[in-house]
């Protein structure tokens, strides 16, 4: 029954998402191929027609121009980066002795809207 929730609840989260890059004619920034793929799926079962999301290796390299975009689950994309260019380069030459961390919430940090499903 809890995965059956969850997945009601992830599906609703990602319609939600999904809605709101339609109607704002946004592009969806997400962590991975696998989740892009998620994404493209749900948006079709849905019948709602979004642009292809782009993977945060797609986002480094990027042109940015004016528009929209919604970021899926940055926490996922902020610990891939922080691992990515941060934690693995120092591990390939040493040990990270001590580090701190401090409780932030992404979302307020951007001042974005989130949803605390």
């Amino acid at each position: 029954m809890i995965n059956d929730y969850k997945l009601y609840k992830a599906r609703k989260s990602d319609r939600d998402m999904i809605e709101k890059a339609n109607k704002n004619d946004a592009i969806i920034i997400c962590v991975n191929e696998n989740r892009r793929y998620e994404i493209m799926y749900s948006a079709k079962v849905f019948n709602i027609d979004i642009h292809k999301p782009l993977i945060i290796d797609e986002v480094i390299s990027y042109n940015f121009t004016k528009g929209n975009y919604i970021i899926d689950h940055i926490d996922d994309i902020a610990q891939m980066i922080i691992y990515r260019y941060i934690l693995k380069p120092l591990w390939q030459k040493g040990t990270i002795c001590f580090a701190t961390t401090s409780k932030i919430y992404l979302p307020d940090v951007l001042e974005a809207e989130y949803d605390t499903r």
